[in-house]
């Protein structure tokens, strides 16, 4: 169990980025909202129990999906009231494709931010205004004294040349 301040902050940093994604993978196995939200609060409190033991070299979030596996599948064994039960193999492979989709989804994630910074400073500025600041197109276009459509069209085309730097971004790198 983290002992010290900076220990239980590191975990905390960690836990905020993993749990969503951990919950995801339970919620996608166990359909019972209840009984998914109770393995997640047990993966919780494995992953504090034996944070001491984590190897940094590893995941978090695979670690972290590891856990939520191993719970969902004492799940299995131990309702045997549910109509559809998974194989242990089946829970391994969604494990496993979780961590992927993690993966992708924080390096897009990253190219996303370089490929903002890129932008013209205008096209900034809308993007900005708009997903940032959540203001809608109709205040932007009277901020820039535009008709709303061509602010909405402006947002597409930038929306989509982020798309093109991300995805260039992700070839280049090999998916990471």
């Amino acid at each position: 169990m983290p002992q010290d301040i900076e220990t239980t902050q590191r975990f905390t940093l960690l836990w905020i980025k993993a749990q969503p994604k951990a919950a995801a993978f339970i919620a996608s196995l166990v359909r019972d909202r209840h009984h998914a939200e109770d393995l997640l609060q047990e993966v919780a409190i494995t992953a504090v129990a034996k944070f001491e033991n984590y190897d940094r070299d590893r995941s978090f979030d695979a670690w972290v999906l590891g856990i939520a596996r191993l719970k969902v599948m004492r799940y299995f064994r131990t309702t045997g009231r549910d109509r559809i039960v998974l194989s242990e193999e089946t829970v391994t492979h969604l494990q496993s494709e979780y961590e992927q989709l993690s993966e992708t989804r924080e390096a897009r994630a990253e190219h996303l931010g370089e490929c903002i910074d890129k932008l013209p400073d205008k096209a900034r500025s809308i993007l900005k205004r708009r997903y940032f600041r959540d203001m809608a197109v109709k205040a932007i276009a009277a901020d820039e004294g535009r008709k709303p459509t061509a602010v909405g069209k402006q947002l597409f085309m930038i929306r989509r040349k982020l798309e093109d730097c991300i995805t260039r971004r992700m070839k280049q790198t090999g998916g990471k």
